[in-house]
């Protein structure tokens, strides 16, 4: 993601996370600004793959990587400061997240089903980041912690986690092995039709 374009979304992030949070019960995780902002991440990834297969060179590493979507959660958490039960709402979105990464990790071939496409993205990156997708933390990041700093901790955890799926399925678009989203990942882990 270039400086200018992180900047964007930092400020029009802390722009609209306090109107966002004011008018969103602790009911209601994540907000459509989160739904958003990840489908305005998923069509900037097409559009980068569209451009990049047009050209003689292919696709490169540039356009692959989860870092804007987990942007879109810390935004996301933020947003739920605000709210009258920031806990519950941290609470539900993290759910929410670890709910799409599941549908999204489902809808992955697994590395074998790939191998030999190209040997720098089916058979060096995509098993790779598969194993990273698949794994288990190496211990519970946020335990012990107090409630604030924990609820805070897995929802930032899941922001992550999420991003790593996201990543692992752009290489899978880049190897023309799945459509493209019909929108962002928030709103539907299906393809398209």
């Amino acid at each position: 993601m270039t400086g200018a374009r992180y900047l964007f979304l930092l400020v029009a992030g802390l722009g609209f996370a306090g109107s966002i949070a004011a008018a969103q019960s602790s009911e209601q995780a994540p907000s459509d600004t989160y739904d958003a902002c990840l489908s305005g991440e998923n069509v900037a990834f097409e559009q980068a793959l569209e451009q990049s297969l047009d050209q003689t060179s292919g696709a490169n590493f540039d356009m692959v990587g989860g870092g804007a979507f987990d942007f879109c959660g810390v935004l996301e958490i933020a947003a739920c400061d605000a709210t009258d039960d920031r806990f519950a709402c941290q609470a539900a979105l993290t759910e929410r997240m670890d709910g799409v990464r599941a549908e999204i990790r489902a809808g992955l071939p697994a590395p074998n089903d790939i191998a030999g496409l190209d040997p720098i993205w089916s058979d060096g990156l995509y098993p790779n980041l598969w194993a990273v997708v698949q794994g288990q933390s190496a211990g519970p990041d946020c335990a012990g912690a107090e409630q604030a700093y924990a609820v805070w901790c897995e929802a930032r955890e899941a922001s992550r986690r999420l991003a790593d799926v996201i990543t692992l399925r752009q290489v899978a678009r880049v190897l023309g092995v799945l459509p493209a989203l019909e929108t962002g990942p928030s709103t539907t882990a299906g393809e398209s039709e």
